[in-house]
């Protein structure tokens, strides 16, 4: 049981007289991009998150955008924006998604004390960071996800590297109703 907060109420009833179904050239391109499932903790359980961007049919566009695919309704959750109309979208990749192989070690990142499960990160400059928990989007001054790769060396998780947490006031949340062959949308999969 949740208590919906009141300015939740109107996403609720939105969510819940909509059905939120992909087009099948929407669902091929955000298999392409590819989603995450939980990480090793349970962390996302029963959604598939996809980092994109994406272009209305009036040319709007939105980037970053999550594409979260769930059973549960936009009430508890920590989104600031939140999008519920999927007709005539175009999804794409954003610059500011990080790569899969990122993404994925995001979700294997153990949990070293309370609160912080790091990822050791670096820009192609070679200047490191770590991510923390499972984030999808990243932007530090001018780089941005596309920018990001797995460090190459081992770094103190202690020192001076920044720590960058994903911004979840920045990100704008499309859902989709979940559905059973979801798994379509998984990094990885086929």
């Amino acid at each position: 049981m949740y208590r919906v907060e009141p300015d939740k109420e109107e996403f609720l009833f939105s969510w819940n007289e909509m059905a939120l179904v992909l087009s099948e050239n929407q669902r091929v391109a955000l298999a392409e991009i590819g989603g995450t499932l939980e990480n090793i903790y349970g962390s996302g359980k029963d959604e598939v998150r996809i980092p994109c961007a994406t272009i209305s049919d009036s040319g709007e566009t939105i980037d970053p955008c999550m594409v979260l695919v769930t059973k549960h309704p936009p009430i508890d959750r920590v989104e600031n924006r939140i999008e519920l109309d999927l007709k005539g979208r175009v999804f794409v990749p954003s610059e500011y998604a990080l790569p899969k192989n990122v993404r994925l070690a995001t979700l294997r990142a153990e949990e070293i004390r309370m609160g912080y499960a790091p990822t050791r990160v670096q820009s192609k400059a070679g200047d490191p960071y770590i991510l923390n928990w499972r984030p999808s989007f990243f932007r530090f001054g001018s780089i941005k996800g596309i920018d990001i790769n797995l460090a190459e060396d081992k770094f103190d998780l202690y020192g001076s590297v920044p720590i960058v947490d994903e911004d979840f006031l920045w990100i704008t949340t499309l859902y989709v109703d979940w559905y059973e062959d979801f798994r379509e949308l998984e990094i990885g999969a086929a």
